[in-house]
């Protein structure tokens, strides 16, 4: 849309006063899309129990690959969450490493780990495998008496954190 007014003080004043009511009414037309929940959505991890106690050693491990490259992780005595490393990100200060690990074995998931190193030496795992299309997930979480276990969760209360 393009308005000429002439370059005199009432055409600035009414070509601002024009403007304002021309974004003012395109503004209020436009209205943010709503993402209801869907909880109809399927389980992917519905063969699995609720916690599962991971091996430090074994989440360390990825961090020692190279892109590209199968891993696994293993979830319980029968099951290993496998997949190949589709990302490596290496930040510094602290130092951080990412991975992303696309599953092979529970498709459309993903295993997004970070690896964090305090000044102190101290590491940190924090992670999570989600799926954009099953309504369950799974965090990482830490306890001192249990160590690193993986936590279900719904998916819409994770991305909703």
């Amino acid at each position: 849309m393009i308005i000429n007014l002439k370059k005199t003080a009432v055409g600035k004043r009414n070509s601002l006063l024009i403007s304002f009511l021309y974004i003012s009414v395109i503004s209020m037309a436009q209205v943010p899309p709503v993402n209801e929940p869907d909880y109809s959505r399927p389980a992917l991890f519905n063969n699995l129990p609720d916690t599962v106690a991971v091996d430090e050693a074994d989440i360390l491990s990825l961090f020692n690959r190279s892109l590209g490259e199968q891993v696994q992780l293993k979830m319980t005595n029968t099951f290993f969450y496998q997949g190949s490393i589709k990302s490596i990100v290496i930040y510094e200060n602290p130092r951080r490493i990412s991975l992303v690990i696309k599953s092979s074995n529970k498709l459309g998931s993903a295993l997004y780990i970070s690896k964090i190193t305090e000044i102190n030496g101290r590491v940190l795992l924090r992670g999570r495998i989600i799926s954009n299309t099953h309504i369950d997930a799974y965090d990482l979480a830490y306890s001192e008496v249990t160590g690193y276990r993986l936590q279900k969760i719904n998916y819409y209360k994770l991305v909703s954190e």
